[in-house]
C-alpha cells in the first residue's frame, strides 16, 4: 500500500502521513467494540482491513488535491494549500464516510442467528470510519502543513 501511495503522490513522506490514519481507524474500531460491548473477533479484523482501504482512498483524494494546488502555484504557502485542499475535498470525503456509516448502521440492530456474526464487522467499520473521517478532514491537513512547512 505504501509503495502504491508513494508512486501516486511522488513522495516518500506524504504516504507516511496518510498511513497514520490507518492506525487511528484501528483505534476507532477498538473503541467502537469497547463502547458497544462487542468482543473483537476474526470478522472484526476483516472490518478493520476494509476500513483501511477507505482511509487510503480518502487520504489519496485529499493529498492529490494538495499536490495539484502546490504544483499549480509554487508561491502558495503550504498552510493555504492544505486548507484549500480540505475545503475542496470535504464533501467527497465526508459523503464517502457518511453513506457507508448510514448504510451499515441498520446491521447494528441485527439479532437473528444467521446474521449476528456480522455485527462485529459492522462495529469495526463504523468505529474506524468515524475516527478516520475526523482524521482525514481535520488532522491530515495539519500534519501535511507541519511536514511541508518545515521546508519553507
Amino acid at each position: 500500500m505504501y509503495a502504491f501511495m508513494a508512486a501516486f503522490l511522488r513522495s516518500y513522506w506524504k504516504p507516511l502521513v496518510a498511513v497514520v490514519g490507518i492506525f487511528l481507524s484501528f483505534a476507532g474500531a477498538i473503541f467502537g467494540h469497547w463502547a458497544l460491548g462487542w468482543d473483537l473477533t476474526a470478522i472484526s479484523i476483516f472490518g478493520m482491513i476494509g476500513v483501511s482501504g477507505v482511509v487510503v482512498n480518502d487520504a489519496l483524494v485529499l493529498m492529490d488535491r494538495y499536490n495539484l494546488l502546490r504544483r499549480g502555484n509554487r508561491m502558495l504557502p503550504a498552510i493555504a494549500a492544505a486548507a484549500a485542499a480540505a475545503r475542496h475535498r470535504f464533501r467527497a470525503v465526508f459523503l464517502t464516510s457518511l453513506t457507508t456509516i448510514l448504510g451499515l448502521s441498520p446491521l447494528l440492530y441485527e439479532r437473528s442467528d444467521e446474521l449476528v456474526f456480522l455485527v462485529p464487522f459492522v462495529v469495526s467499520m463504523l468505529g474506524g470510519l468515524i475516527m478516520s473521517a475526523l482524521f482525514i478532514l481535520f488532522v491530515l491537513p495539519t500534519l501535511v502543513t507541519l511536514a511541508e512547512g518545515r521546508t519553507e
